[in-house]
């Protein structure tokens, strides 16, 4: 995921991931195990939520998802960077901390 340089290609790779690891915490036979991969995966489907609305802003600001056509298009406006795409980069931080379950984003 590190090395990873479109959005769209981070995002399918994290709910990979994601699935994998649902299916993990309900691996083991008790009703506990079960409740907390639901309740994981409720809080996951929330937080692909955020980040999909995110890289859609993105999107839509900069018209690609690929991550150096971004950094090409924010050097050459440099002054006229639009709000959509910081409301987005926001909303692909929420999802991001959200899913690997970075403070203050932890449950």
């Amino acid at each position: 995921m590190l090395s990873v340089n479109d959005y769209f290609l981070m995002f399918l790779i994290l709910e990979i991931q994601s699935i994998s690891l649902y299916v993990l915490v309900a691996l083991k036979n008790s009703n506990l195990s079960k409740e907390a991969a639901l309740k994981y995966f409720f809080y996951g489907s929330f937080a692909s939520g955020i980040l999909v609305i995110g890289v859609s802003l993105i999107y839509g600001a900069m018209g690609t998802t690929n991550l150096t056509d971004i950094n090409l298009l924010l050097g050459a406006a440099y002054n006229s960077i639009p709000l959509m795409f910081f409301l987005g980069v926001i909303f692909v931080l929420v999802g991001l901390f959200f899913k690997l379950g970075i403070a203050p984003f932890h449950s």
